[in-house]
């Protein structure tokens, strides 16, 4: 067995190096001979943390590990450690996830459309891929928002707030951005409520502490507003097919994006829209029988004229239509 003052050394070097694998391996030596060290604890969650990937998210251990190590009274100077450090694992874990979205994107973007087949529906596909790939990431990006939580807990201050509420808004755009992913990717919508849960506390106790915070918010929500009035999805045609990324609501938001948004009336056409459309989509959505009206008499027979003219604005139209 190896001397615990050498592993302490050993595992030391191995962590500021930040080659966390052995640091891993080191701390949970020294943790065997000492197990109620605070220190190894936080380090070998923090070790977990940064060797996690897309194929193995240790991310829950990370969090285990550092929780037990703060029941065993760990020093506040040890905490505020802890709480800096689970920022970078969050960025890092980000940075890991939105990289493995992009390479997923790309190869899928090396697949050739069939001769002879749709550019706009090869378009749609393409889409609808993206949007799937970031779905089946939102468990793991909730996952890293934990690592901020624990970080204000921690060491609550400016400074975790501000990272917190950065984090969380990013998630939120990113999912609106990616077929509003946190509200589909479980069937109650429960990580999108849970989300928004954590953004009303957040906001409201750290706009009570920080002054600083409380403007930066108020900027924040102007900014949102604006990003809402610019890139929401398609209302009417959502609630009508019950989901963001169908086919047919791709097909309607790809109208809008190439050929609606340049000239200056359809821009006050989509702002017209985006005014009126949400009471009228709540209602919508609240009735199997207008759902269906809507989506025979409105959202396919529009969603089949968008696919024509983008289709003829592509030099792609079917020579069999008149």
């Amino acid at each position: 067995m190896i001397p615990i003052e050498n592993l302490q050394t050993l595992a030391a070097t191995s962590f500021d190096s930040k080659n966390f694998s052995q640091a891993y391996n080191y701390f949970s030596q020294i943790l065997e001979q000492n197990p109620s060290n605070a220190e190894a604890w936080i380090k070998k969650g923090l070790s977990s943390g940064m060797i996690s990937n897309v194929e193995n998210m240790r991310l829950d251990e990370c969090l285990y590990l550092i929780r037990h190590a703060v029941s065993l009274r760990a020093e506040k100077s040890l905490k505020a450690f802890a709480a800096d450090k689970l920022i970078d694992i969050y960025e890092h874990t980000i940075r890991v996830l939105n990289g493995a979205l992009s390479s997923a994107v790309q190869n899928h973007q090396k697949v050739t459309m069939p001769e002879g087949g749709s550019t706009l529906l090869y378009m749609a596909g393409q889409s609808i891929m993206r949007i799937n790939s970031a779905r089946s990431q939102a468990q793991a990006k909730l996952q890293a928002l934990d690592l901020m939580v624990l970080s204000v807990e921690l060491d609550p201050n400016q400074a975790t707030f501000s990272a917190l509420i950065s984090a969380i808004r990013g998630l939120l755009l990113h999912s609106a951005k990616n077929g509003n992913y946190l509200a589909t990717a479980i069937p109650d919508g429960s990580l999108l409520t849970r989300v928004n849960q954590l953004k009303t506390k957040t906001y409201t106790e750290a706009s009570q502490k920080y002054p600083e915070i409380k403007k930066q918010l108020e900027a924040i929500a102007a900014s949102d507003n604006k990003q809402h009035n610019t890139s929401a999805g398609c209302f009417i045609a959502t609630a009508a097919m019950g989901t963001y990324s169908h086919p047919k609501v791709e097909i309607l938001r790809l109208f809008r994006d190439t050929v609606l948004e340049k000239p200056l009336m359809g821009r006050i056409a989509i702002r017209f829209y985006y005014f009126f459309s949400p009471p009228i989509s709540r209602l919508i959505g609240a009735s199997p029988t207008l759902k269906a009206i809507t989506r025979t008499l409105i959202v396919r027979p529009a969603a089949n004229l968008a696919e024509r003219t983008l289709r003829k604005r592509s030099g792609n139209r079917n020579p069999n239509e008149s």
